[in-house]
């Protein structure tokens, strides 16, 4: 039961699942909070009992918020070109394209510290 938890967990957070382009940015928010919440029902309700629960479980549970810092959730670490300007030069911000290309999750790595 404990692995396949933790299987569930990690492919709810970090699945190679990608959002549908059409996507707002308040959709991709909403996406972003349930997220944070999943990481804040591991942090308040899995590891306090983590004497309770089998070690292998609890160092997934842990890998999976080592894995939410900002340059874990981005296939490759950002350019500094990239934090400045996120949007690559043949999109407006207006275009809704450049919204699913904007970098988002900043609540989802923070929550994970």
């Amino acid at each position: 039961m404990w692995t396949e938890l933790g299987k569930c967990l990690e492919e709810f957070l970090f699945g190679d699942h990608r959002p549908p382009v059409n996507l707002t940015y308040e959709e991709r928010i909403s996406h972003e909070q349930l997220d944070v919440r999943m990481i804040r029902l591991i942090q308040e309700e899995i590891l306090p009992r983590a004497s309770h629960t089998p070690p292998s479980f609890i160092s997934h549970m842990m890998d999976l918020l080592n894995r939410g810092s900002v340059h874990a959730t981005s296939p490759q670490p950002l350019t500094t070109a990239e934090l400045y300007n996120p949007l690559p030069a043949t999109l407006r911000a207006t275009d809704p394209q450049a919204i699913n290309t904007l970098p988002l999750r900043e609540q989802f790595a923070k929550s994970c510290f």
